[in-house]
């Protein structure tokens, strides 16, 4: 129960999910051509929204699996350790996990709708 309680009281994030996960994923998306089209933004967007989800997960369990296979698949990449550093630095305030997101081209601009969901199913 008391877990519950502290649960009830943590902040929760002024900005929209998308809104944060835009701003995270800045840097990456900074470097991408501006005439891409949406399965290489797609492509893009894959990054951050595993490097957000993997230090959320492995805080929850105290552990760095998830970052660390990410690691391991990415031979340490200084992008991708910056952006791990990045997101437990500037972004350790949001704890909330990306469940999906979609991509969507309106009147040539990119909008991203971004659904927040559980890190951990309820209990049965």
């Amino acid at each position: 129960m008391a877990s519950r309680k502290k649960k009830l009281k943590e902040k929760v994030p002024e900005k929209k999910l998308s809104e944060s996960f835009l701003e995270f994923a800045w840097p990456l998306l900074e470097l991408a051509d501006t005439n891409l089209g949406k399965p290489e933004m797609e492509v893009i967007l894959n990054i951050p929204f595993t490097i957000w989800n993997a230090v959320i997960l492995d805080a929850e369990d105290s552990n760095n699996h998830f970052v660390d296979m990410l690691r391991k698949l990415t031979a340490g990449d200084p992008i991708i350790e910056q952006m791990l550093e990045r997101r437990r630095t500037e972004f350790a305030h949001d704890r909330r996990l990306i469940g999906t997101y979609t991509l969507l081209q309106e009147n040539g601009e990119w909008r991203l709708r971004v659904e927040h969901r559980a890190s951990r199913p309820p209990p049965r």
